[in-house]
C-alpha cells in the first residue's frame, strides 16, 4: 500500500478508506522503496484499516478494488 485517504476525499464514502498500491520491487540500503507494475485503487472498511497492523496488504483489508 502506498497511500491512503479518509472520507474527506471526495471518491471515498464514509465509513471507508480509500487506498492505493503497488508491488514492492525492493528497497535500498537507505529503506527508499521500489514500486513496479501498475497502480491499484481501492476501498477497504475503515475499521479494518484502522485496526493498526504494521504491515496492511490489499489482501488483509479485503480492499475491493474501484477503476
Amino acid at each position: 500500500m502506498r497511500s491512503a485517504f479518509g472520507d474527506w476525499a471526495d471518491w471515498v464514502p464514509a465509513g471507508k478508506v480509500g487506498v492505493y498500491g503497488q508491488r514492492i520491487a525492493g528497497c535500498d540500503h537507505l529503506g527508499f522503496t521500489r514500486y513496479d507494475g501498475p497502480e491499484f485503487k481501492g476501498l477497504c472498511d475503515a475499521a479494518a484499516y484502522e485496526a493498526g497492523r504494521p504491515v496492511n496488504t490489499f489482501a488483509a483489508l479485503g480492499v475491493e478494488l474501484v477503476s
